[in-house]
């Protein structure tokens, strides 16, 4: 092999592992769950009248700032450099989770621990995969895979951090508090009063795994578009615009040409019923996953009051998470997006309507299998969606439409704050779970429109025709 096809290889292997390591950090975005109980304990010593339902706010708040910045991410790497964005976002992350350590009000918590964060974590997310790409074009599918495996991943390592640090010696949640119909427990001071603690050690942690991850994942000269072959219907859409630009007077002209190319295609990318299908069916399938992320602790204490098993199921769920990404993103590359997808919903759908039978049971064995499982199937959907939108609507805007259609993961984080807040204290934990059925039916009712209505008969290759339906390599 020559040298220098050696050295890309090498440099590509390097670049991949660094966006794994880059997205440990990024991935503790799902830490929530499992420390929600200790911040809420330790600010109710300040005020009362908090509560985790109240806290629980920072999961949408974060995940509305995530994907606010997501679709501008590669374009700001384009401009000051991978590694350059890298650091920024690490650095801006760390310091604000350092700050969040000295609040001791709800909303200077929500503030200095959510929106910055969650801007910069936007930023980033889709920094490793397009790095990736970079070097292996015609791997996407695994690239994927492996880089959002260290998403899923992230929160197992620093999820015993934060509990050796809050509660080394596993005081039980012992504080019993009634709301509506729903029992809650909060822990005694003796843990509460180390989460200062516990954060600022999660900040100098995500700091050095950051900084070195940001180091590994610098590409020379990155540009988005050559990561992948571009959307046919594009290709052929711009073919009279690039003409115009070849023969264009002067620079300005073409720059202008180009903005106005460019703002066409993605018009065309959101006018698309591909776009409004995935980002419905996306919202409702998520919503009862994202559910147990942020309730599986609080929910599970209620049956097994023993902190550090809770924690240990935190810790799986995290590999549960990595393995789902990798798994799918290998799956990915060998069958169509639909049929997996298919998969997540119609397993969701059945978990969600069993779950609280389950749990009520108190057995460890059982509620650390369930939670898992649907940990490993909400997971899947987190590396499908990035590699279906890609393909359908080409590498150069992929990232901009992947971050808007994302935008119905904030819809779902939205939805289930409502729930957990307003309505699962009037109807309670069972009734919940079977509106989460019901809400999962939906998507899956939505999939089979989708199957059914954009079947299309295609030439190979083609993946966003002009009527903005899926081509059938896509879907079938």
């Amino acid at each position: 092999m020559p040298d220098h096809q050696g050295g890309l290889i090498t440099k590509g292997m390097t670049v991949v592992f660094g966006g794994f390591m880059f997205n440990l950090v990024l991935g503790t975005f799902h830490l929530w769950g499992s420390i929600s109980i200790y911040v809420a304990s330790y600010l109710r010593t300040f005020d009362p009248s908090i509560t985790t339902d109240q806290l629980n706010i920072v999961f949408p708040f974060m995940g509305l700032a995530l994907h606010t910045t997501m679709p501008f991410g590669i374009y700001v790497a384009e401009k000051i450099g991978t590694m350059k964005l890298g650091l920024l976002v690490i650095f801006s992350n760390s310091l604000c989770i350092l700050l969040s350590s000295w609040s001791e009000s709800y909303w200077g918590f929500i503030l200095s621990y959510t929106i910055v964060p969650g801007l910069c974590k936007g930023l980033a997310y889709m920094l490793p995969c397009y790095t990736g790409w970079k070097y292996y074009p015609q791997n996407q599918g695994r690239v994927a895979g492996i880089v959002f495996c260290g998403y899923g991943l992230g929160t197992f390592g620093f999820n015993y951090l934060a509990t050796f640090l809050v509660n080394p010696n596993n005081v039980s949640a012992s504080l019993e508090v009634m709301q509506g119909e729903v029992r809650k427990l909060y822990f005694p001071e003796e843990v509460s009063t180390r989460v200062p603690l516990m954060l600022q050690g999660l900040a100098i942690a995500y700091l050095i795994v950051g900084g070195i991850a940001s180091y590994l994942i610098e590409v020379p000269g990155f540009r988005a578009e050559s990561e992948s072959p571009e959307s046919p219907q594009l290709n052929q859409s711009r073919n009279f615009e690039y003409q115009a630009v070849a023969n264009a007077a002067d620079e300005k002209d073409m720059k202008e040409l180009e903005e106005k190319v460019n703002r066409e295609e993605i018009r065309q990318c959101i006018r698309s019923r591909a776009f409004w299908v995935l980002f419905c069916a996306g919202a409702c399938s998520t919503t009862f996953g994202y559910f147990i992320v942020l309730h599986y602790k609080l929910y599970g204490l209620l049956f097994i009051n023993d902190d550090h098993f809770m924690s240990l199921i935190g810790s799986c769920m995290a590999i549960a998470n990595a393995c789902s990404r990798l798994s799918f993103g290998l799956l990915a590359d060998h069958i169509p997006f639909i049929r997996l997808y298919t998969i997540i919903v119609v397993s969701l759908l059945g978990i969600s309507l069993i779950f609280s039978t389950v749990a009520e049971l108190g057995m460890r064995l059982c509620y650390f299998f369930i939670v898992t499982t649907t940990m490993f199937m909400e997971s899947g959907h987190f590396v499908l969606f990035p590699t279906a939108i890609v393909q359908v609507f080409g590498a150069k805007h992929g990232h901009f439409i992947h971050g808007l259609i994302t935008f119905n993961f904030v819809s779902a984080k939205l939805l289930v704050y409502v729930f957990g807040a307003y309505l699962l204290n009037e109807i309670g934990y069972n009734m919940l779970f079977m509106v989460f059925g019901a809400i999962q039916f939906v998507a899956l009712l939505l999939l089979f429109f989708f199957e059914g209505n954009e079947k299309v008969q295609s030439t190979a290759g083609s993946t966003l025709r002009r009527d903005g339906r899926l081509g059938s390599e896509i879907i079938e």
